[in-house]
């Protein structure tokens, strides 16, 4: 039995609050998606936030542009500071 999922996690440890999203791909469209409810529904009212992330081809701007027009794409980026981890980094805590 296979027991790997793709997972899409946010985490916010000083608020103590985390989501975690199960999907069946890591398609960049569904990437933008999480990004843009972050941004959008889960703080609206936050004029910068820091999205630490994995170094996957999924992980940037181009994924927010094939998933949406160009004046969401930017207003989107205008929140983020975005902080890749080296890839040697990444699952090595698994």
């Amino acid at each position: 039995m296979e027991w790997r999922r793709p997972l899409a996690g946010v985490l916010c440890p000083f608020e103590n609050w985390r989501r975690i999203d199960i999907a069946d791909n890591h398609a960049a469209e569904q990437w933008a998606q999480g990004i843009r409810r972050l941004v959008q529904e889960d703080y609206p009212q936050a004029t910068r936030i820091t999205l630490v992330m994995a170094n996957l081809n999924t992980h940037g701007g181009v994924s927010l542009y094939k998933a949406f027009p160009p004046h969401v794409v930017r207003s989107l980026l205008d929140k983020l500071e975005c902080v890749t981890l080296p890839s040697m980094a990444v699952g090595s805590t698994m």
